[in-house]
């Protein structure tokens, strides 16, 4: 009888028929409750519904018959993601590294959830390894470039994109990120040269002891382009003129 169930369940998935498989699937549970591929196909179903707590728990019960089920621990790993539950996800996506370390879909995961958690160092060369293993996944290039967009490093995200794009020219999340990246590339550009010209202007007043003005637009560079080295330098020097040598020293030290 389950295999009578399991085959019309399987026949209505590939019909796109989802309700009415999972109802099937989980009759198979009701009288075979560690039934794997029941479980697993169930997890299946609402992971691609979006439900992902509910995915996960079939995905884990489906692991506990089947513990090197690497595409089972993936897709939980991605259900995890999907739940903010990213440590979660990383011991998921490890466990099934561990199994199969050429596993590049894990690999590329594993760096998405550590991306989440600003773990930029760790996300790199979780990317990189994940693309050593497939240079052709356009989907990780864009993922490896959503990183560096976090790290405001726009250039090296365009690049990224444009990589992705290469692969597959009709990746629209990889054509709309660019799209935003090249925005942001061209503000930060223009607030570099902004930035460069408050600190031309306040080294002026620097040179003329105006120390108060100095300060007003090293300030105000820094508030444009807050890693600008000789802004915070020059702007020591502005307190120390004012006779303010703990904020001046303070301001040294972000410049070092």
């Amino acid at each position: 009888m389950s295999e009578e169930l399991l085959q019309r369940a399987q026949d209505l998935v590939q019909a796109g028929r989802l309700p009415e498989a999972a109802g099937l699937y989980h009759q198979v549970l009701k009288t075979e409750p560690r039934h794997f591929e029941a479980l697993n196909a169930l997890g299946s179903i609402y992971f691609h519904g979006g439900q992902f707590e509910q995915a996960q728990y079939l995905f884990g019960e489906a692991l506990k018959l089947d513990p090197l089920h690497v595409e089972g621990l993936c897709l939980r790993g991605i259900a995890f993601i999907r739940l903010g539950r990213q440590n979660d996800a990383i011991a998921a996506f490890d466990r099934a590294l561990e199994i199969r370390p050429d596993f590049s879909e894990a690999q590329v995961n594993r760096a998405t959830a550590l991306l989440e958690l600003r773990r930029f160092g760790e996300a790199i060369a979780a990317f990189d390894a994940a693309l050593a293993l497939n240079p052709r996944d356009a989907v990780g290039w864009n993922n490896r470039g959503n990183l560096f967009v976090a790290m405001d490093s726009f250039e090296e995200a365009i690049e990224n994109y444009d990589r992705a794009l290469a692969l597959n020219p009709d990746l629209a999340e990889a054509r709309d990120n660019r799209r935003k990246a090249m925005s942001e590339a061209s503000r930060q550009n223009k607030g570099a040269a902004v930035a460069r010209s408050l600190c031309a202007r306040g080294l002026g007043y620097l040179h003329g002891k105006r120390f108060a003005e100095a300060l007003a637009c090293f300030d105000e560079a820094v508030s444009v382009q807050p890693d600008l080295v000789d802004a915070y330098s020059c702007r020591g020097t502005a307190l120390l003129g004012l006779n303010r040598p703990e904020e001046a020293l303070s301001s040294f030290d972000v410049a070092v």
